[in-house]
């Protein structure tokens, strides 16, 4: 996969070269502004043709590699530099797990549910952030 990404990228910039050689070519020792505009208006556009065609790719192969909808993160929180601690629900099953860069350990299966309580409805960003600050001794 990588690999052909790579050759594209080479055939791209190789194309672009080659018609840049040949224009040129054709041009006389002293070129005209409209020449210069033209090839600097043809390279941006085969750049940005280059760009979306990546992009277009991506967002094409992103489809098969997506999360499952069945699997929620509902926490988590960091044991260290590279180690984590989260709260899974898969279904009605809550599963704590532990992820290190080498691997993911379950650590706990819960009996019963956690929940996450939400904020109150009522309650402005500013007067939360005011909080915040005051508990941080911030102001």
């Amino acid at each position: 996969m990588k690999n052909s990404l790579y050759i594209l990228i080479l055939i791209v910039f190789n194309s672009t070269a080659v018609i840049a050689q040949e224009v040129d070519s054709t041009v006389s020792a002293s070129p005209s502004a409209t020449v210069t505009f033209l090839k600097v208006f043809f390279a941006l556009a085969v750049t940005l043709f280059f760009i979306w065609g990546l992009a277009w790719f991506a967002k094409r192969y992103q489809k098969f590699s997506a999360p499952s909808q069945f699997v929620k993160v509902i926490g988590g929180v960091s044991l260290g530099q590279r180690e984590r601690a989260i709260l899974l629900q898969v279904g009605e099953v809550q599963i704590l797990v532990g992820v290190s860069p080498g691997s993911v350990n379950t650590l706990h299966v819960l009996s019963e549910n956690v929940t996450v309580p939400l904020p109150p409805s009522g309650e402005s960003f500013a007067k939360r952030l005011a909080q915040g600050l005051k508990q941080r001794g911030g102001a």
